[in-house]
C-alpha cells in the first residue's frame, strides 16, 4: 500500500470520504486495498484520535456506517454514535454493544445522558432497562450525569424507566438531586 496523504486534521482519504459521506469513494478505497492494509486503515486515527468509522457515525451517515461495519470485527466496532439511526445500525451489527463499557465503566447510556441525547437514551433504555443501574467507577449513574448537566428530558426518561435510580448514591454519597443542585439546575431540583 502506498503512503496515504492526510489533510489538516491528519485525516486519511478514508477519514475524508467518511466525513463527507461519500460512500462510492469509500467502496473504491476498500476495493483497492488489500486485507492486511485494510485492517490497519480501519483503525488508523487522525490527530484527534478518531477512526473513520467514528467520523461517519458523528455525522450520522448511516449508509456509510453500515458499509464500513462489514469490514470491522466486533472489538473494533465497539463505539457509540450520538445519532440514533447510527446507533441502531451499530446495535444491529453488534447486538451486545449497548452493554459494553470502557475502562471507567462508562456505557453508551452514560455518554448519551451526559450529552443530552434523549432519543438515544430512549433507544438504549428500550433495549435494556437495567442499563440505568450501571454506575461508573465513581459510582455515578447516567441519571447523575444527566442531572448534573441539566438535561431535563433525559432525567425524565431515565426515571420513567426506573424510579429507584433517583436514590442511588455515588462514592461520595451523592444522589442525582445533589448533582442537579451542583449544576445549578433549578428546574430539576424543583421537580
Amino acid at each position: 500500500m502506498t503512503k496515504q496523504l492526510t489533510g489538516k486534521r491528519g485525516d486519511t482519504p478514508l477519514h475524508s470520504a467518511s466525513r463527507a459521506g461519500k460512500i462510492a469513494e469509500i467502496k473504491e478505497i476498500f476495493s483497492r486495498t488489500n486485507d492486511e492494509d485494510l485492517k490497519k486503515l480501519l483503525i488508523e486515527q487522525n490527530q484527534s484520535g478518531e477512526i473513520a468509522l467514528y467520523v461517519a457515525a458523528e455525522y450520522c451517515y448511516v449508509d456509510v456506517v453500515v458499509e464500513m461495519l462489514k469490514y470491522y470485527d466486533i472489538v473494533s466496532a465497539s463505539l457509540f454514535g450520538t445519532c440514533a439511526e447510527v446507533l441502531k445500525a451499530l446495535q444491529k451489527a453488534v447486538p451486545e454493544l449497548s452493554m459494553t463499557v470502557d475502562l471507567s465503566n462508562t456505557t453508551a447510556l452514560h455518554t448519551a445522558a451526559t450529552q443530552g441525547y434523549n432519543e438515544v437514551v430512549n433507544f438504549l433504555l428500550a433495549l435494556n432497562g437495567s442499563l440505568t443501574k450501571i454506575a461508573k467507577n465513581t459510582g455515578k449513574t447516567a441519571l447523575h450525569s444527566a442531572a448534573r448537566n441539566g438535561h431535563f428530558d433525559v432525567v425524565k426518561s431515565i426515571l420513567v424507566k426506573d424510579q429507584s435510580t433517583a436514590t442511588q448514591t455515588d462514592k461520595k454519597g451523592q444522589t442525582a438531586l445533589h448533582m442537579a443542585a451542583k449544576g445549578q439546575n433549578i428546574e430539576l431540583v424543583e421537580c
